[in-house]
This record gives structure tokens, sequence and C-alpha cells, in this order.
């Protein structure tokens, strides 16, 4: 979605959800995009949740448009922020803001109308939940079977619980044996862990870059 200038005008369906009619509230300004003050202003939680019911309820096809416009577009800033938290990890910053937008949509369809949450805060776990997802999905340098992706998650876990109870790392037999499996198996686990992409999501971007 390109960006554009925000509405100058509240959307007529707004005021017949009960939606304030006061200004719309402009999103803060993304450090990284002087623009962000002039081009991106976000709904009111009121509004948002004014507009999602306008799109499942209005007989107008042009207002139920015009109202998933609005919302989608007023949270784009929230959707590229928490894709920007996982750049610097091996995915091109615009196939994460693409799948960041996806995932809004999505939480735009699963949004309950009656629950006290505010959009935002709903769509914020959705959207973020994909991104990970994503990243699980296309993250590998040269992708692994799925047994072995899945022994690469035991073996983590494993090793985890082994440091924690032993005070020290299990050694490789020792990892071994807790898996299951020999040291050949356990050497081809550790190769598909060693291809997939190394910095960890939970790792600040900054700390990813350098």
């Amino acid at each position: 979605m390109t960006a554009v200038s925000p509405p100058r005008t509240r959307p007529r369906s707004l005021r017949s959800h009960g939606a304030t009619t006061d200004t719309v509230s402009p999103v803060s300004p993304d450090a990284h995009d002087p623009d962000a003050r002039r081009h991106h202003y976000a709904p009111t939680p009121q509004e948002a949740r004014a507009l999602i019911a306008t799109w499942r309820r209005d007989e107008d096809p042009s207002s139920r448009a015009q109202a998933l416009d609005t919302v989608v577009r007023g949270h784009l800033p929230l959707a590229h922020g928490l894709a920007r938290r996982y750049r610097y990890r091996g995915i091109e910053q615009e196939e994460l803001e693409q799948v960041a937008a996806l995932a809004l949509l999505k939480a735009v369809h699963r949004y309950d109308l009656g629950a006290a949450t505010p959009f935002g805060a709903f769509a914020t776990p959705t959207i973020t939940g994909e991104l990970r997802r994503h990243f699980r999905d296309h993250g590998w340098l040269v992708r692994p079977p799925r047994a072995l992706q899945e022994q690469r998650q035991e073996m983590a876990r494993l090793r985890s619980d082994l440091t924690a109870r032993w005070g020290r790392e299990p050694e490789d037999d020792e990892l071994a044996a807790a898996l299951g499996v020999d040291i050949e198996v356990l050497r081809q686990v550790r190769i598909a862990d060693q291809n997939l992409r190394p910095a960890s999501l939970d790792a600040p971007a900054s700390s990813a870059a350098s």
C-alpha cells in the first residue's frame, strides 16, 4: 500500500455509528520517517471500532470500502513499526512490511466489536505473531526436512533443561542420548540449527545489525 494524504473530513459512516466528530488523532511520528506526521493519521479506538462496524454492516459498498481503507491505512504505521523490530535478520524490510500489512488486514477480519480491547492493542499480537511465523517458515538459508526442524527445537529445549539441571552444558553424547539419536544425527541437527538465520527474533534490532 502506498502512503496517501489523510482524509480532511470525517467519513460519513463514522457519525452513523456514534464515533466522535473530533479531528483524527495523529500517529506519533516515526524517527525513521520524518514525513510520518504529515502522511499518517490513526483513528481513535472508538473511531476504529466504528469503521470496522461500518465495513461489516453498511449496505453501501463505497462506504464499506472507505471504512476499510481508512482503518487499515490509519494503522499501517503500527504494522510497519512492528515490522521494523525484525529488520537486519536476513529478510528484506519491504517483505516484512507486506507481511505486517496482511496481518493487519487479518486483524480487522478477526476483531470482536463487542470486546473492550481497542483495535490497536488487539492487532499488535496478531501482527507480531504473523511476523514470527514468517520467519519460522521462510527464515531458513537452506530449508532442512521437517523432522530435523523439530529435532532442532527439541535439542535447544533439552540443552537448556540439562544445563539448568547440571549447571553445565551437556556433552554431545549426553545431548544425543537425551534426544534419543546417535551422534551423527545430532551433527545433522546442529547443521540444521546453523542454517537457520542466525539473529534471534528476541534480540534488539540494533544488536542484530552490528
